[in-house]
C-alpha cells in the first residue's frame, strides 16, 4: 500500500493539488481523502454542490454512497460526503471540487491518497484458476477411462467438484480486484468555521481557536462547579444549622455546664 498527502502552505495554493494520474499506475487502486475548512454558514451548500456534481455524471460514472451533516447548535458544524467515481474521472473531479471550496471562501486543509497494488491479487487469481483448470482436465481424462471402480469414480468426482469451487473462488477474487481498479472511492470531510470568510480574513483561525478555547474553559468551569456544589451546599447547611435557636440553646447549655464544673473544681 502507498499513500501521499499534501497540506497547502497558504491560501494562494488552494486547489492546486491535482492528485495522481491513474494511467501512470494502471494496477493501483486509489482512494482519495480531502479535508476542507469552510465558512460554517456555507458548509451545507458546498456539500450539496459536490453531491450534485457527482449526480450529474450519472451512476455509471459517479455514485453518492454516504452523506452526513451535523450542527450542534453551538457553532460546531461538520459534514462528510463519500463518493464512488470512475477511475479516470477521480483526479479532475477532486481538483474541481476543491476549486469550488476556494471560491466559497474555504480552503483545503489536508489531502491523502492511498493506493493498493491489485496486480498481485489479479495474478494470483489467474494462476489459481489456470492450475485448477489443468488439474480438472487431468481428472476428467482419468474419469473417462473405462473399468474404474466405483470408489475411485466417486473420489474423482469429489475432487473435480472441489476444483470447480476453487476455480469459482479464483474468478471471484480476480473480478473483485479488477472492480477495485475500476472504481475510485473519494471522501470529503467538511469542517465549518464561524465568522468571516476564511480567505478574506487572516485572523479567522485565531478567532476560531479563541472561540474553541472559550467553550472549553466554560465546560471546565461547569464541571468543577458541578463537583464542588454539593460540598458547598452541605457546608452552608451546617452553618445554617449551627445558627438555629435550638442549636444555640444547646451550645449555651453545654458551655454553662462546663463553666459550673470548672468552678466547682476550683
Amino acid at each position: 500500500m502507498s499513500a501521499c498527502s499534501e497540506k497547502p502552505a497558504d491560501v494562494a495554493d488552494q486547489g492546486r493539488f491535482d492528485g495522481i494520474d491513474a494511467s501512470s499506475a494502471p494496477s493501483v487502486a486509489f482512494t482519495y481523502f480531502y479535508r476542507v475548512l469552510v465558512p460554517g454558514d456555507k458548509l451545507a451548500a458546498i456539500q450539496e454542490q459536490h453531491a450534485a456534481a457527482c449526480e450529474r455524471l450519472g451512476p455509471a460514472q459517479c455514485r453518492v454512497v454516504g452523506m452526513r451533516f451535523s450542527n450542534d447548535g453551538h457553532g460546531d458544524i461538520s459534514g462528510r460526503l463519500d463518493l464512488a467515481l470512475a477511475r479516470d474521472l477521480a483526479r479532475g473531479f477532486g481538483r474541481d471540487r476543491i476549486a469550488t471550496v476556494t471560491q466559497e471562501g474555504g480552503r483545503l486543509e489536508d489531502t491523502e491518497i492511498e493506493g493498493t497494488d491489485q496486480a498481485p491479487k489479479i495474478e494470483e487469481a489467474r494462476n489459481s484458476e489456470r492450475q485448477s483448470a489443468q488439474q480438472r482436465e487431468a481428472l476428467q481424462k482419468r474419469l473417462a477411462q473405462p473399468g474404474l471402480a466405483d470408489r475411485e469414480r466417486t473420489e474423482l468426482t469429489r475432487q473435480i467438484a472441489a476444483l470447480d469451487q476453487a476455480m469459482a473462488t479464483a474468478v471471484q477474487s480476480g473480478t473483485a480486484a479488477r472492480a477495485e481498479l475500476a472504481t475510485t472511492p473519494m471522501h470529503f470531510t467538511y469542517e465549518g468555521a464561524t465568522g468571516l470568510a476564511l480567505s478574506d480574513n487572516p485572523f479567522a483561525d485565531a478567532l476560531q481557536n479563541t472561540l474553541s478555547s472559550g467553550r472549553t474553559m466554560v465546560w471546565a468551569v461547569l464541571v468543577i462547579g458541578g463537583m464542588a456544589l454539593p460540598w458547598a451546599l452541605l457546608a452552608l447547611a451546617l452553618v445554617l444549622l449551627w445558627r438555629t435557636p435550638p442549636v444555640r440553646r444547646l451550645r449555651t447549655a453545654l458551655f454553662h455546664d462546663n463553666a459550673d464544673t470548672n468552678g466547682q473544681a476550683h
